[in-house]
């Protein structure tokens, strides 16, 4: 299971003959739908992809990129890693229906998705219940 960013991690692994699931993953020019991402204009926040950012996120917490994370991510198609992945696994897609941070997204061509209506990005509330149900129909 990956979550938002950490999808791309999971299809960058690329295991084999297992079952996947990506929770509210980038799909579309990832680099430019995370710099876009709301968390880049919160106090704390400073964005420098030639240099190191500081994301603060919603949970209080601060995440440092550096530059070379930038320099791999510009390159990356997640659309195509969820495809190549869905090649040698049962993979699938939920998306968060009401995501605050990447918006309304499609999944790749072929890809088995579905969607958990009111979620935020995070799954958070009442959805969270709801993704666990739909987590435990895929495995």
């Amino acid at each position: 299971i990956g979550h938002s960013q950490g999808a791309i991690i999971v299809a960058l692994a690329h295991p084999t003959h297992s079952r996947v699931l990506l929770l509210a993953p980038p799909v579309d020019s990832s680099f430019e739908s995370f710099i876009a991402t709301p968390g880049w204009s919160r106090p704390g926040s400073v964005l420098d992809v030639a240099g190191k950012s500081r994301l603060a996120r919603s949970d209080g917490s601060i995440t440092e990129v550096s530059s070379d994370f930038w320099e791999e991510f510009k390159d990356v198609d997640a659309g195509r890693l969820y495809q190549q992945i869905a090649d040698d696994n049962e993979a699938a897609i939920i998306f968060a229906g009401a995501d605050q941070v990447l918006g309304h997204q499609e999944a790749p061509q072929g890809l088995v998705n579905n969607s958990v209506p009111e979620a935020d990005h995070d799954f958070s509330g009442a959805a969270r219940t709801v993704l666990l149900n739909t987590i435990q129909r895929y495995i």
